[in-house]
């Protein structure tokens, strides 16, 4: 991530939406669309075809709007939407599927105190800390006690704010904590922390009753921040909270339970947020991602209860993903003050608004705001937004937008400008690509199933040995990998704990390769390449299986023998990522790379959604060929370079993105963090048949802001 003081005046300034226009050949268009919600009645489409149902190719009816809606999209091979823009249906199992048409659809709502993680996949996590793992442990290293009466204070603030370990292990058990926790400089600089629990359900971190600074709801304070104060906030990356519980004791009206920052990647996963008397003693915010240069980061798995504000996101800055959060006893679900958000499967109950937005881009799909008190469940003010597939009830209205309001309850496809595309028969709504949730599995507690591998020089043959050994599940401590693993035989997952990174010196090979196995999907979690490593990439797929890429960073591509097989991407960052025949499923993508050899992102004839992307540097970003089909559900561009020799006319030649040939549908901000920095001059350069048309960024010369609620291309 780069940073440049001079970037900070126009952070909130990239709102402002781009006018493009197209016209046949090379040729430049006019400008389009100006900025979300200044269109007339007709710059809305409410109430247009849903996301699922079970086979055909055509959209659902239009409707479910007080202006009435527009009729559905009518993308080739892709299921039925339902009539009035509805949801689709309920259920779901680890490693399936969700709402949209062709896979499993979403479960319904989870019983209150059932965590969303469990209800999806049938199982709670229940980490198990292997010997020689080099974690720490926060009552054998610490001293913490864990009973709800000792105070723990003094033990968690040593082992977040030192400088080693880089993997805390908090065991269950209760833990009375009475002033804030807040990670210091030195753990800052190692980067790369996880805070693990033993069990969501039974590790809980507690801010006391009536804690000392919690008491003024003028006057909010952090509980846990997971930034130094003094640190450089671009800097503090790969932070990672994992299976447990942060409660908030009562009388602390002023409490923000959780500021998350983190850069470049950084998670929250199979995580609870609650106040002890969520009713009668609620704190202030639930999860803010709010800090200066947030992000990217993404939360999945994530239970809210009895915050006025459930999360709250206001950095100006990347990206956010979030994806399976449920909010419960508030006054708004989430707010997004100015700031790029890509939202799937949201679930609010009884809060007094769902959604606020004010700001940037906001992508909301496959979700439910249930038990409304009246009133409205959306509320939109600036910025763009696009939402599909969303059920509310309880409310008067489901939208209520500078264009225009939506009565709802469901609404099938909304824009907040009229879609996009380069040829008169597009626009018609997003591709709606089925979806299906990732692998996951049970942390092993049978010794003879997992082995421990770590050192400081090559760790390739030690990894091979555990892996041609039988063993499911392998953790890594840290060392070089300078020979390709071959991911075969019984290996279901490689998980990094303590590592600080690791060093890549596979030279023009990879440095992991899925080939042939006995288990239907690999697991690659918490790996990360050193800077100046060196291999031809990092995951290679060589067989038609299922590989998961998690937390992490590095690179993949499809191999001739892996075409077929299924991806999942989750908060990377690296580059490039080269899918071909293959299905794969993108939450949370940073990549970072200049130049014009190549695409970030190119899929060639497969099928690839994306739940939020965010990249920095010239080059052109996501391309579709030969047949692809892409969604883009959300993604931030950031263009902050500085005027140098080539850029410019890098970036005159380079679009954003590329459909040539191919379907794709793209939401997206782009913007300049400074006057004077090149900026793209094409936005999107699609090819269909023989004829090539660009859409054409009109403010090229300015901050070159490009904001599209929804483009559409489609192959004829």
């Amino acid at each position: 991530m780069k940073y440049d003081v001079r970037k900070l005046a126009c952070v909130l300034c990239f709102f402002a939406a781009c006018s493009a226009g197209v016209s046949p050949g090379e040729e430049d268009g006019p400008g389009g669309s100006g900025s979300g919600g200044e269109e007339n009645a007709g710059g809305t489409n409410p109430g247009s075809g849903g996301r699922g149902g079970t086979a055909g190719r055509a959209g659902g009816a239009g409707g479910g709007s007080a202006k009435g809606g527009s009729a559905g999209s009518d993308a080739p091979d892709e299921p039925a939407g339902g009539s009035g823009g509805g949801l689709t249906s309920s259920g779901g199992m680890t490693g399936g599927g969700s709402s949209q048409g062709g896979a499993p659809p979403l479960p319904g709502p989870p019983p209150q105190g059932k965590s969303l993680f469990a209800h999806h996949h049938g199982f709670e996590p229940k980490f198990v800390e292997p010997p020689g793992s080099g974690m720490a442990n926060i009552k054998r290293d610490f001293n913490a006690v864990g009973d709800g009466k000792a105070d723990d204070t003094q033990a968690f603030k040593k082992a977040i704010e030192g400088d080693d370990p880089r993997t805390i292990f908090i065991p269950a058990g209760t833990y009375l904590i009475k002033s804030p926790l807040r990670y210091g400089e030195a753990a800052m600089k190692k980067k790369r922390v996880l805070l693990i629990g033993e069990q969501r359900s039974r590790t809980i971190i507690r801010l006391a009753d009536k804690a000392a600074g919690f008491g003024n709801v003028n006057e909010p304070r952090v509980f846990i921040h997971t930034r130094a104060s003094a640190q450089q906030a671009e800097q503090n990356m790969h932070m990672y909270i994992y299976h447990l519980t942060i409660e908030i004791g009562k009388d602390n009206p002023g409490a923000i339970a959780l500021n998350f920052h983190t850069n470049n990647t950084g998670a929250i996963k199979d995580v609870a947020v609650r106040a002890a008397d969520p009713v009668n003693h609620p704190g202030h915010v639930g999860v803010a991602f709010d800090d200066i240069w947030f992000g990217p980061g993404n939360a999945r798995y994530l239970d809210i209860d009895g915050f006025r504000t459930g999360i709250r996101i206001g950095s100006a800055q990347n990206h956010t993903t979030l994806e399976h959060i449920s909010v419960r006893h508030c006054e708004t679900g989430l707010e997004n003050t100015g700031y790029g958000v890509s939202i799937r499967n949201l679930q609010t109950f009884g809060c007094k608004r769902a959604l606020k937005a004010s700001g940037g881009l906001t992508v909301l799909v496959d979700s439910t705001f249930a038990e409304g008190p009246g009133g409205t469940a959306v509320e939109l003010g600036e910025g763009r937004a696009l939402l599909s597939d969303v059920n509310t009830s309880g409310y008067e209205t489901a939208i209520d937008a500078k264009s225009g309001k939506v009565t709802g309850p469901k609404i099938g496809t909304w824009t907040s400008s009229p879609p996009t595309g380069s040829w008169p028969n597009t626009g018609r709504g997003p591709l709606n690509l089925p979806v299906q949730e990732s692998p996951e599995r049970q942390y092993p507690t049978d010794p003879t199933r997992y082995a421990v591998v770590g050192g400081s020089g090559d760790i390739s043959q030690a990894l091979q040995a555990a892996i041609d050994g039988g063993k499911e599940t392998i953790y890594i401590t840290g060392g070089n990998i300078e020979k390709t693993v071959e991911l075969r035989n019984k290996v279901q997952k490689l998980m990094g704990l303590g590592v600080r990174t690791l060093n890549y010196k596979t030279g023009t090979t990879p440095v992991f390769r899925l080939g042939a196995g006995e288990s239907e999907a690999v697991i690659l979690e918490l790996l990360y390449e050193n800077y100046g490593s060196t291999s031809g990439v990092t995951v290679e797929q060589a067989a038609p299986r299922t590989v998961v890429f998690r937390h992490g960073s590095g690179s993949y591509r499809t191999a001739a023998g892996g075409k077929g097989g299924r991806v999942f991407i989750e908060s990377i960052v690296g580059h490039p990522f080269l899918f071909d025949g293959v299905d794969a499923w993108v939450r949370d993508i940073n990549t970072e790379m200049g130049g014009n050899d190549r695409a970030n992102i190119v899929n060639t004839a497969s099928k690839v959604w994306i739940l939020g992307q965010k990249t920095e540097d010239y080059a052109t970003k996501l391309a579709t060929r030969d047949g692809g089909r892409t969604e883009l559900l959300g993604g931030t561009y950031r263009q902050n370079w500085d005027a140098a020799d080539g850029v410019n006319a890098l970036i005159e030649g380079n679009p954003l993105f590329v459909i040539d040939n191919a379907s794709a549908s793209l939401s997206y901000v782009t913007w300049a963090t400074h006057d004077g920095a090149p900026v793209y001059k094409y936005l999107v350069r699609e090819r269909q048949g023989t004829e090539t048309r660009n859409w054409v960024n009109t403010k090229n010369g300015g901050k070159g802001e490009g904001n599209e609620a929804l483009y559409v291309g489609l192959e004829p």
